[in-house]
């Protein structure tokens, strides 16, 4: 198992490439995606890298819990109300993190890495996130929501 703190720095270095890369929404220079989808690329970039952390473990457990109660957050929800999720409870907040990892690494599973930062660019260029998603990769916001829980462990 890798040192723990690793995975972080991990996805705090991806975050700063992602920014690199999609330079902010013309339109909104606040927005370069939703949320869920920037969080789950960071993620994905860093469990790509080194897997089995405490935090990817903990994403999933959570995501898994959620999802076999049929409360785990829709993309299309995590979109509109990122914040809401932010300042909820630990355990909600976690779901919605693994909800987002785990859809980013179903979609980089069957279209690559390369679509996802086109997506980013895409927005960058004042491309709505829906429109850039379906240009990019193929799949619709709704589409990769009701294919990615079909993928999602079990956290035994």
């Amino acid at each position: 198992m890798p040192p723990q703190g690793t995975a972080p720095r991990l996805r705090i270095a991806a975050s700063i490439a992602q920014g690199t890369l999609a330079t902010p929404n013309p339109v909104d220079p606040n927005d370069a995606g939703p949320q869920w989808f920037k969080e789950g690329l960071a993620q994905w970039n860093a469990y790509s890298k080194i897997w089995g952390t405490i935090g990817e473990k903990s994403h999933v457990h959570y995501a898994y819990a959620f999802y076999s109660q049929g409360t785990l957050p829709s993309l299309t929800s995590l979109n509109s109300n990122w914040s809401d999720y932010a300042g909820s409870a630990p355990e909600k907040l976690e779901a919605a993190y693994g909800a987002s990892y785990l859809a980013v690494k179903y979609l980089a599973g069957r279209v690559g890495g390369m679509p996802l930062l086109q997506t980013l660019q895409r927005v960058a260029a004042g491309e709505s996130f829906d429109s850039a998603l379906q240009n990019a990769t193929g799949y619709s916001v709704g589409r990769l929501d009701g294919e990615y829980k079909g993928s999602i462990p079990s956290s035994d």
